[in-house]
């Protein structure tokens, strides 16, 4: 009995066998990693420590105090970054932040204070207020 075939036989395709690997197979090597040295990691955490604080100092701040808060919007509305500057240093906070703001809210970037060391680490501080 012949086949029965909904098309002509040209229009099915050989179809090759698949071989059990690649042809273009190269054998996995396995990488050495560099045995892990935590130093920079531990001073980076060590760092954050003391920008956290700040940034906790700061907050409470701002969330307890009306008057403080309200000075800060007043001043970064009228775009005086360098009177917004001076009442967050006059906070108690330590480190410098790189301040930003818009009409929409505060941004402060806390950077770490160590001169010689690369930059380990910064916090950003995002607050709104419209």
């Amino acid at each position: 009995m012949r086949r029965r075939y909904l098309h002509p036989p040209s229009y099915y395709p050989y179809r090759r066998p698949i071989p059990p690997f690649a042809a273009n197979y190269y054998p996995f090597y396995i990488r050495d990693f560099p045995p892990a040295n935590p130093e920079l990691f531990m001073k980076s955490a060590k760092q954050m420590k003391i920008l956290l604080k700040d940034a906790e100092l700061l907050m409470g701040k701002i969330s307890e105090s009306r008057e403080f808060a309200a000075k800060i919007m007043d001043m970064a509305q009228q775009s005086k970054s360098v009177e917004v500057g001076k009442i967050l240093q006059g906070s108690g906070i330590k480190s410098t932040p790189v301040i930003k703001f818009n009409p929409d809210g505060l941004s402060l970037i806390f950077h770490s204070k160590e001169a010689n060391e690369l930059d380990c680490c910064n916090l950003q501080v995002v607050l709104r207020w419209g």
